[in-house]
């Protein structure tokens, strides 16, 4: 199929009738005449012009050429002559039938990632290549857009990843969407919605600072609230999705990790970077008033200014001052970045640069009320030439000093990059969504962002020996001997076999649940087997109670301390895995959940020293197999 593609060069010396009048086709016509060819007029069903021609004249054409990515199959049932399509994906031309036929071909994605800028193609990707990694196949779906659109030149800049026509979406066959923004009206939210009642999983990933009550827009978004399941970029963002706080988790911005990480860049002359960002009609009108106020501040302070522009802020500035390179560039090769209210902000404290919010138009969105000591809020002409001064005169540390702020807002330091734990959720999701919530209401002494299995999932270990924690029973028997002890207890006994091995001379009771004590029953009919049940008040009394490598599989693991605490023992034995070393610092599972799909959550060192803690005095806390990742606790009764 890649060969019907066509280069406009293949249209040089053919006559060419273009479809339908529009802007598009209009500097089409201009493109194609610069290669030679002979654009006869402009054929459309709605619209007559000058330069207009009838269905008779655009068959005597040598070919039709259609460039309307909503209605080109209406447009083309007009013609007997020859029709191409202008294919917003490749910015090349290909025949109608051909293209029909690429359209109808079947594709298979775990997930389709759908963004509506060049920013949200940038984060996109970065998830996507992460995705790879773990093995969840994407693909961008193309949205349109000219060759010189903002996303169109983020799609160019990825161009690894797999993309997917917006025509062709009813041939894909996907298991989730991932939405950068899920308000746009046009496209994204009636196709959300469409996912949505057909059972897809959808997922939104907010792309950057929210205005999230809609205080400064004149109509009503409900940001991320037509999507199932949204990645926040910060703890703060939670606050206004509290209507579905079981399904928000923090990520953080996969762009802003490399900033953050990159050194910072201190340029040889001091320089003001303004951003110009007035875009999607939010305080357009504010522009002008505020770009004046700026360069006057500016002037005042006798700093050098370079603006960068948003790509779609449509207001006229100096072109001598306006920066040709890309924000991200622009903010780097700066000294102090002064802003309204944008993503700009953050990622001008990610890359290390002062930053001023210059708020003279009296924006009222909440998410900057509380700065933390991160920047400076100014609101008109004479304080910002002040501060400009001020910033610029005194060197700071500037992540240092914007800590408090960046770990709320966007997840920032975090030891995992925020595209490979999204990745994972988009995995976990994808596979048990329905055995996972993102705010459970106990967290047992994890971090308040670790997710957990909500389902217990049987783990049938009644094949194993002694591979796995031998150690903590062989410490169980120097207990016993030690001690002169004579009772133990195994509650979990799992095969049962370190049980009876190493500790069956002494008098055993094994407690397990009702799906193994049978087996156990045969298997070793002289010992005492017992079906383990948590609501038990008082089961039994013994000398030295093991419970190893239990209380990581359980929905609750309070049930399991309140039982323990209703019994009567001398020593209590508990061991789980150091989640610390099980997973290296920067993986996700480090924040759940667990690899093994039998787990419910895993502990650090600390945090499960604290959780047992509270239900019990711990005489002794060690890990017994570095190999093996086990830690250990030896608690007595309160």
């Amino acid at each position: 199929m890649k060969d019907q593609f066509k280069p406009i060069s293949f249209f040089a010396n053919k006559s060419i009738v273009l479809a339908p009048d529009n802007d598009l086709t209009r500097q089409m016509k201009a493109d194609l005449e610069a290669t030679g060819a002979n654009v006869v007029g402009f054929f459309d069903s709605y619209k007559q012009s000058a330069d207009g021609v009838d269905i008779t004249a655009a068959n005597a054409a040598d070919c039709i050429v259609i460039n309307s990515p909503n209605y080109w199959r209406e447009i083309a049932t007009n013609f007997a002559a020859p029709a191409f399509v202008y294919d917003t994906a490749s910015f090349q031309y290909i025949a109608v039938s051909d293209f029909e036929a690429l359209l109808n071909a079947s594709n298979d994605y775990d997930v389709l990632l759908l963004p509506f800028n060049r920013s949200n193609v940038t984060d996109m990707s970065l998830l996507s290549r992460s995705l790879s990694k773990i093995n969840i196949r994407s693909a961008i779906i193309d949205i349109g857009g000219g060759p010189e659109s903002d996303v169109t030149h983020g799609y160019q800049q990825n161009s690894d990843i797999p993309r997917v026509r917006r025509d062709a979406l009813a041939n894909v066959n996907r298991r989730c969407v991932v939405a950068s923004i899920d308000w746009e009206q046009a496209f994204g939210r009636p196709f959300i919605q469409s996912e949505r009642e057909r059972g897809i999983l959808t997922i939104g990933m907010v792309d950057g600072i929210e205005d999230f009550e809609d205080t400064d827009y004149s109509y009503d978004r409900n940001a991320y609230q037509t999507v199932e399941y949204v990645m926040t970029m910060g703890s703060d963002d939670l606050k206004f999705l509290t209507n579905k706080a079981d399904k928000c988790t923090v990520v953080g911005l996969p762009k802003l990790f490399a900033m953050y990480h990159r050194p910072v860049d201190e340029p040889d002359t001091p320089r003001v970077m303004l951003n110009v960002n007035f875009t999607y009609g939010s305080f357009e009108e504010a522009r002008d008033g505020w770009v004046s106020q700026a360069i006057a501040a500016c002037d005042q302070a006798g700093a050098d200014f370079i603006i960068s522009q948003h790509p779609a802020d449509k207001g006229e500035l100096p072109a001598d001052k306006v920066s040709t390179t890309s924000v991200y560039k622009t903010i780097a090769e700066s000294s102090l970045v002064i802003t309204r209210f944008s993503t700009v902000l953050i990622e001008a404290l990610a890359l290390g640069k002062p930053v001023i919010y210059f708020n003279p138009h009296g924006e009222q969105v909440k998410l900057y009320n509380d700065p933390m000591g991160a920047f400076d809020i100014v609101d008109n002409e004479q304080d910002l030439a002040k501060a400009i001064a001020h910033n610029l005169a005194v060197r700071v540390d500037v992540r240092k000093k914007a800590a408090q702020f960046l770990a709320r807002k966007c997840n920032l330091p975090a030891a995992v990059a925020p595209s490979d734990l999204a990745a994972q959720r988009v995995k976990t999701l994808i596979e048990e969504r329905s055995h996972v919530s993102f705010a459970p209401p106990k967290t047992f002494e994890l971090p308040s962002h670790y997710v957990s299995r909500t389902e217990y999932h049987h783990y049938d270990d009644t094949d194993c020996e002694d591979e796995w924690q031998l150690e903590v029973y062989l410490h169980a028997l120097g207990l016993m001997k030690t001690h002169g002890f004579k009772r133990i207890v195994d509650v979990g006994a799992g095969s049962g076999y370190k049980l009876i091995k190493y500790l069956g001379d002494y008098d055993t009771l094994g407690l397990e649940l009702p799906v193994n004590v049978e087996t156990l029953r045969k298997k070793y009919p002289e010992h005492n087997w017992q079906v383990s049940e948590f609501t038990t008040e008082h089961q039994f009394s013994a000398d030295v109670v093991v419970c190893s490598d239990v209380i990581e599989h359980l929905v609750d693991p309070d049930d399991l301390l309140r039982f323990l605490q209703h019994q009567e023992f001398k020593y209590l034995i508990l061991s789980t895995p150091d989640r610390d070393l099980v997973y290296p610092p920067d993986s996700p599972f480090q924040l759940g959940p667990p690899r093994n799909k039998a787990h419910q959550r895993e502990w650090g060192f600390a945090e499960f020293r604290r959780y047992i803690d509270s239900a019990f005095d711990v005489i002794d806390h060690r890990v017994t197999n570095y190999h093996q990742a086990t830690q250990m606790l030896i608690c007595q009764k309160r």
